[in-house]
């Protein structure tokens, strides 16, 4: 095989190499996109949910649904069930913040935040896993919740007791096993942010 012949076997092995790769992503992007959309409708459902009960059911449900069996959720954190320390209100407001920020550049995509970024923005020694899954469940709880927080809420905004007890309230890891409640006491929560 002769040099131009050689790179034309390489450039049509390349090609069809890209092709392979290129069809593979898309199919990849387009089931994240559909469970994207079937987990934006799952929120959407749930804001109407009345019981923190019906919440729950929806959620593990939801689990069950985008989690494969085989697959083993990365470790995140502390092993399953364990405690998630106490964490400065400050730092899970200012992780809160972060993500709000990006949300609000991104108009309306996705986006993350990288470990550097949430570490400089929170206090020297803060521990960056337990003030992110803090705050996380604030999240969670401003889609699921609204009604129960809607004191809390004021144009778009969460007031400060709601990081105050976030940080504090005691709480566990979760793992890949489905679970039957939320990682923490919703109604001691509830309780706590009323006390404020």
């Amino acid at each position: 095989m002769d040099g131009a012949n050689r790179q034309e076997f390489q450039d049509e092995r390349y090609t069809k190499s890209l092709e392979e790769l290129v069809k593979a992503r898309t199919e990849q992007l387009t089931q994240a996109v559909s469970q994207n959309e079937q987990c934006l409708e799952l929120l959407k459902q749930i804001q109407s949910m009345e019981s923190l009960e019906q919440v729950r059911e929806a959620i593990h449900a939801a689990i069950r649904k985008f989690t494969p069996e085989e697959t083993q959720a990365p470790r995140f954190g502390g092993e399953a069930g364990e405690s998630v320390p106490e964490v400065d209100p400050d730092d899970v407001k200012a992780i809160w913040q972060i993500g709000e920020e990006l949300q609000a550049n991104q108009s309306g995509e996705k986006g993350a935040v990288g470990f550097e970024v949430m570490k400089r923005a929170c206090k020297p020694g803060a521990n960056i896993e337990a003030t992110w899954y803090r705050s996380s469940i604030i999240w969670m709880l401003t889609h699921v919740a609204q009604q129960q927080l809607a004191r809390w809420l004021r144009d778009g905004k969460v007031a400060d007791p709601v990081f105050r007890v976030m940080a504090s309230i005691p709480m566990e890891w979760v793992g890949s096993e489905v679970k039957q409640s939320l990682p923490f006491n919703v109604e001691e929560f509830l309780r706590r942010l009323n006390e404020h």
